[in-house]
């Protein structure tokens, strides 16, 4: 489990720096002017308590399941807080291109709300919700866990139950970690990919909207 929280943890660093990197090429302007209010700060402050709170918990299943519900649904907030907070940066980019008829700009500007804010997160928050419920009833429900290692014992009936059981909940955390994190860098990737695209047409044309 170590190890896959290992590559959570670094998985969520290089995605919140590249998020940042794509979000400052995007737009024209921040709220306040670039300075963060008092609740960012806090709840940037409660993101980091949680992720440290998951870090320490990782001995103990119990605890872990606990420490990662909180930091699911933690991070989701604010990604739902950056989603309003940001939704103004938003509109007067998109209005300041559409002035000085900056056309890939804003497409990349449409490119990046489609990765960072786009309704897929929606999607991908109902896969990890469904994934936190699995490892909280393998937790917590020990009529739920005895089924379930009933039944993958019948498959490695070498293994003793309780490394069944360890096992069980360490497959359970990596296909978290598969579905929130392979689900978002494939969108990385394919935003990156388009940005490089639109950025390398405007070297050598121009874009005009559609009359239609």
């Amino acid at each position: 489990m170590g190890t896959s929280l290992v590559i959570y943890y670094w998985c969520w660093i290089f995605g919140t720096n590249f998020d940042t990197n794509i979000q400052e090429l995007a737009y024209t302007s921040f709220p306040g002017r670039g300075k963060w209010p008092v609740q960012a700060f806090g709840a940037l402050f409660l993101f980091v308590v949680v992720a440290a709170v998951l870090l320490w918990a990782q001995g103990s299943i119990l605890y872990f399941s606990l420490a990662l519900t909180a930091f699911f649904t933690v991070d989701h907030m604010m990604w739902f807080y950056l989603k309003r907070f940001l939704r103004s940066s938003v509109a007067q980019s998109r209005a300041q291109y559409k002035t000085d008829g900056r056309y890939f700009d804003l497409e990349i500007l449409n490119t990046v709300d489609r990765q960072v804010m786009g309704d897929w997160k929606y999607k991908r928050l109902a896969a990890g919700a469904v994934v936190i419920l699995l490892i909280d009833l393998f937790t917590f429900s020990r009529s739920f866990r005895s089924i379930v290692v009933q039944l993958l014992g019948d498959l490695v009936f070498w293994l003793p139950t309780q490394e069944v059981s360890n096992l069980t909940y360490t497959a359970l955390f990596f296909i978290f970690v598969a579905v929130m994190e392979l689900w978002h860098w494939v969108m990385r990737i394919a935003t990156a990919m388009r940005i490089n695209a639109l950025e390398d047409l405007a070297a050598s044309y121009e874009l005009v909207p559609s009359r239609t």
